[in-house]
């Protein structure tokens, strides 16, 4: 030996180079929440001035910005129009709204609006949410002056609690990790079916101040009948609703799903306002037995007006008439021949234009009497009907054809 060093290392022994696999060397993906998380610092504080814009200065619900003061807003002049409308599409869609880009010919503009039922990724997206850290998840809704946000918080074994506030919430409860990205992609879609373990857990609805008070300008739900407290559970048929006095009603997985996805109550009201309906015949019946003689003796009519059980049926020059006492739809009545030359009656719905502002009380004998608003809708079309004068030409050809 002349101790020289061998060529293969510094005793002549082979070095063992640990070889790396190229996976590892791999940039790891990130999944669109974290890629966005510096995003979502960015403008959350921008959120709550966005909702009020929206609720109070945008007559059609949608709010338009320059896609620069926005970038400007927030701090990222640096990045392109078209990678900010991806990550505000992604991070604002999970805070409840809904962005879009349209172009003018010479610079973007960002419409904003609140997220409804409807909205949701497509299936291109919602491939990346599968490696999604689920641990700290959640997702907005904030419409028609109702509000949830659904949280995901890992709990331990692989487990994670699906929390809720708000004024629609679901019990409480626990879901596998299959499970709980199930529901991620469920509730960030636009197509996909809730799995079972959605609709099996119970969710409670409680209906706020301001969302019944523009409610009743539209229906007649009467929340000292039923109540403003819901619990909704899976049954055979649907989905049994059950209020807090113990009213009960079913909607279908259709409505179920606006609820959740969209805060989307009309189902619920809907369903109740029906049963209400109904349940006021009797004593529209007696209100109306009471100002018709005296409409007719007002009126100087020939024309002719009675009640037959759940109808109110006007005759006059043009026709026979059938009103609901449970909705106040109107309808024309007429007959054909039937294969033996019997008299076949056959009904056509009437769509009436605006027949005055919504009654609210009836004055009889002096005194003034409270009406619901289908009562209002009923005399309205009545004294149409037999004073023979309508609301617009539309109106006027349906009833003369």
């Amino acid at each position: 030996m002349d101790g020289t060093k061998g060529e293969n290392g510094a005793n002549g022994t082979i070095s063992l180079i640990p070889l790396i696999n190229k996976e590892d060397i791999r940039k790891k993906a990130r999944s669109k929440r974290e890629r966005y998380s510096y995003l979502k610092e960015k403008v959350e504080k921008l959120i709550p001035w966005l909702y009020q814009q929206i609720e109070d200065k945008c007559r059609f619900g949608e709010i338009t910005v320059r896609s620069r003061d926005f970038a400007k807003e927030i701090g990222l002049e640096n990045k392109s129009d078209s990678a900010l409308y991806s990550g505000l599409r992604f991070t604002l869609f999970f805070e409840g709204l809904t962005l879009g880009m349209v172009n003018n010919g010479n610079e973007n503009f960002f419409k904003i609006r609140k997220v409804e039922s409807q909205d949701g990724f497509p299936p291109s997206i919602l491939k990346t949410l599968d490696n999604l850290e689920l641990d700290g998840w959640q997702i907005k809704r904030n419409y028609d002056y109702m509000y949830f946000n659904h949280s995901l918080r890992e709990d331990r074994n692989g487990t994670y609690i699906l929390e809720s506030e708000g004024n629609i919430f679901f019990d409480r409860r626990s879901l596998t990790e299959e499970q709980a990205l199930e529901f991620v992609k469920y509730m960030s879609s636009k197509y996909l079916r809730a799995p079972d373990f959605i609709y099996l857990t119970p969710i409670n609805v409680v209906l706020t101040d301001r969302y019944l008070a523009n409610c009743i300008r539209h229906c007649d739900f009467d929340v000292n009948k039923i109540g403003r407290e819901f619990r909704i559970v899976k049954s055979d048929e649907g989905f049994t609703v059950i209020s807090i006095y113990g009213k009960e009603c079913s909607i279908g997985e259709f409505e179920m799903d606006s609820l959740i996805k969209g805060c989307s109550t009309y189902g619920i009201m809907s369903c109740f306002d029906r049963a209400l309906l109904e349940e006021k015949i009797p004593e529209r019946v007696d209100i109306l037995k009471k100002v018709i003689p005296e409409i007719e003796k007002k009126l100087n009519t020939k024309n002719v007006v009675m009640i037959d059980g759940k109808k109110l049926v006007v005759v006059n020059n043009i026709g026979t008439f059938n009103l609901s006492l449970a909705d106040g739809t109107l309808h024309k009545i007429y007959t054909i021949d039937g294969e033996n030359g019997e008299d076949i009656s056959k009904y056509k719905y009437i769509c009436v234009g605006p027949v005055g502002g919504r009654q609210n009380s009836i004055i009889y004998n002096g005194a003034r009497y409270d009406i619901d608003r289908t009562t209002g809708v009923i005399l309205s079309k009545m004294n149409m009907l037999l004073q023979e004068k309508y609301p617009d030409a539309r109106t006027r050809d349906q009833i003369m054809t």
